[in-house]
């Protein structure tokens, strides 16, 4: 059984993967500074020790996001475009400007990263608790 909670139209969607991508720091465009990165303070980023600066964060979080856009100068090279979340069905969210002067349509955002297969095998990770089987010995059958 299905229920809708919420609906909208004529709304700007982007795809959920999309605002959970991270740029490795050297596919940033020049001068750009990567808003996850912790300037000071704790491992998570915040800044004070309180239990209410816990919750700012959190909230913050919930109700924004970052969009990585292609840099028009450096097509290879990505920037960060913060926008306010709306609803999501799981698979996409809404996502509007916190800039209202600011235009999202049209605007090519990352969605993953598109790596060299023979690149991905000489740097493949392995999980340390998955079972390890021996080696097969002898041909097909």
């Amino acid at each position: 059984m299905k229920f809708e909670v919420n609906h909208k139209q004529d709304v700007l969607t982007v795809p959920n993967a999309t605002l959970r991508w991270r740029p490795a720091d050297n596919q940033l465009a020049p001068g750009t500074e990567n808003p996850f990165t912790p300037k000071s303070g704790n491992k998570d980023g915040s800044r004070g020790g309180s239990k209410g600066g816990a919750k700012t964060l959190d909230k913050k979080k919930s109700h924004g996001g970052v969009l990585w856009v292609r840099d028009s100068k450096q097509p290879n090279r990505v920037k960060p475009l913060k926008v306010r979340t709306g609803i999501s069905d799981g698979v996409v969210t809404e996502v509007m400007p916190l800039n209202e002067d600011a235009g999202l349509e049209g605007v090519e955002v990352v969605v993953a990263e598109l790596r060299d297969p023979e690149a991905a095998e000489s740097t493949a990770t392995t999980n340390p608790f998955a079972p390890k089987f021996p080696p097969r010995r002898g041909g097909p059958r």
